[in-house]
């Protein structure tokens, strides 16, 4: 009986081994299997928020389209207002010109408005010596 019982104590101790093999193979299986689960948590997570995203870069990307639309019409007003301003300045230096023109033809007037005056003294002058 002893060799049966020996022979029974060794088949129960490979069983027990191969148990214990496969636990640990189990135990490994399911830490794997924990890694997995969160890792599909955690793309789900993000799966979930990916339409939100995208929405949201959507958004953005109008947003930034409507920015650069108002910097374009920005920058044709700004053209349109240097081109007349450009042509306002050529006009007041066009004006400024004229009015030079009209103040030397006034002070030119006025010395000789002046030599007018100053002759009509003297003639009366030159009159009144004479009559005295």
């Amino acid at each position: 009986m002893s060799s049966s019982s020996n022979s029974i104590q060794f088949y129960i101790t490979e069983v027990d081994s191969r148990i214990e093999k496969k636990r640990a193979e189990l135990e490994k299986t399911l830490q794997k299997s924990e890694i997995v689960r969160k890792n599909s948590e955690t793309i789900a997570h993000f799966v979930g928020k990916w339409p939100n995203f995208e929405h949201r870069v959507k958004q953005f990307q109008s947003q930034i389209h409507e920015i650069d639309a108002k910097i374009a019409e920005n920058l044709e007003i700004l053209k349109k207002t240097w081109e007349f301003s450009k042509s306002e300045e050529i006009e007041l230096n066009k004006l400024f010109e004229e009015l030079e023109k009209l103040a030397e033809i006034r002070k030119s007037k006025e010395t000789i408005l002046l030599k007018l005056v100053e002759a009509e003294e003297k003639l009366e002058v030159d009159s009144s010596d004479d009559s005295a």
